[in-house]
């Protein structure tokens, strides 16, 4: 299987409607986890590199939070210190 995203290991509160670590599948296990986990004979992601080059955008133009867990500035601290983050978030 490939996705044709990076996967998504933290909230987004700009528009996709995950709110927590507990509904990022990618959050909570590694790509090797996922893939048993869905029962796929391979899995692979976008890179976030990938995702902008495919683009005629700079990287600068989007918000790649839920992707890096780096939000842009104006992203009040009410909104990222509400959730809990997982212990450690899989590579």
């Amino acid at each position: 299987m490939r996705v044709t995203a990076p996967p998504m290991r933290h909230p987004c509160f700009l528009g996709v409607d995950t709110a927590t670590y507990d509904e990022l599948i990618a959050a909570n296990l590694s790509v090797p986890e996922i893939q048993a986990e869905i029962n796929a004979d391979s899995l692979a992601y976008l890179s976030e590199d990938g995702l902008v080059a495919s683009t005629a955008r700079e990287r600068k133009e989007f918000c790649m939070g839920c992707f890096t867990g780096r939000y842009p500035e104006g992203i009040h601290e009410a909104l990222t210190g509400r959730v809990r983050e997982p212990e450690k978030v899989k590579a």
